[in-house]
């Protein structure tokens, strides 16, 4: 059952990132619902994207509080994740 709600937080982020908006923000969600599923490879590679695309943003807009904050824990999370070993897959097991 756990998994099935892990799922489908993915899929509702991944229509939202579909329809546009703040992509920052979807990417930081879905890093930190892959995280919490236990995959920190992908985990990692959402929190990446996240930080791409602040990145991507013009200077004056990376600025804003709520970029700013994006940055600070995609950072955070990035490196938190970093110091797992690669094959440190802690996904947890459907019930």
């Amino acid at each position: 059952m756990l998994f099935r709600s892990f799922a489908a937080a993915l899929r509702r982020i991944d229509d939202a990132l579909g329809r546009g908006g703040s992509r920052e923000a979807w990417l930081l969600r879905r890093g930190r619902v892959l995280e919490q599923a236990g995959d920190p490879g992908l985990a990692r590679q959402a929190y990446e994207a996240a930080l791409a695309a602040v990145t991507a943003r013009p200077a004056s807009r990376r600025q804003t509080a709520a970029l700013r904050e994006i940055e600070h824990e995609a950072t955070n999370a990035r490196e938190r994740l970093a110091r797992i070993p690669s094959g440190g897959n802690r996904r947890r097991e459907e019930p």
